[in-house]
């Protein structure tokens, strides 16, 4: 097996309000095929050298599986236009980009938000996608969440396995630096 990538988890107090959260399990829950839905960052340099971040938060895309994989289709009609930036509580944490004219992919599960490079060819190299993706997971809340904290990621993974898998087809590694995790890192594979 190759080496997989190394991302960092992090932790979020709630990934999303509960508004966006009760809108994106219904599309999970309605249909089988979907692994996540997709929203977007871009980062460009205005003036004076300065970056500037946009998000389109609408969800015009999403992971599905099928027969062949997983893969990205058009959506007919946005999934989440009648939610607000602010309903997205993880966008707080995500660090700028690191170059202008860079998007990224924002891949949103019921459990789990996993930002990546835009483009295939960048999730093939092990060292851009350790760069410039993350991980974001919700804190947990008790102390009997943080005791079975392995086994929950290990379910999130079972749930999200498109949406690992689109991002390494043979898993990931999160590396937690906020000792949260029992461990150090945690191996999620499809």
């Amino acid at each position: 097996m190759t080496q997989l990538p190394i991302l960092r988890i992090t932790w979020a107090d709630s990934l999303y309000a509960p508004d966006l959260q009760a809108r994106i399990s219904a599309l999970l829950d309605e249909d089988d095929h979907l692994e996540a839905i997709i929203t977007r960052r871009f980062d460009r340099i205005v003036k004076d050298g300065q970056f500037k971040t946009s998000f389109d938060l609408r969800g015009c895309q999403k992971l599905v599986s099928g027969s062949s994989g997983v893969e990205i289709t058009d959506c007919r009609r946005p999934l989440l236009s009648c939610c607000s930036q602010e309903d997205h509580l993880y966008i707080r944490h995500i660090t700028p980009g690191f170059c202008s004219d860079q998007t990224s992919l924002i891949m949103l599960h019921r459990d789990i938000v996993i930002v990546l490079p835009e483009t295939s060819e960048d999730h093939r190299s092990t060292l851009k996608l350790e760069v410039e993706a993350q991980v974001f997971i919700a804190k947990p809340r008790s102390s009997h969440e943080r005791l079975h904290l392995t086994e929950l990621l290990k379910q999130i993974a079972q749930h999200a396995s498109g949406l690992i898998s689109y991002a390494n087809k043979d898993g990931i590694v999160l590396r937690d630096a906020s000792d949260i995790l029992p461990e150090q890192s945690l191996t999620l594979v499809p």
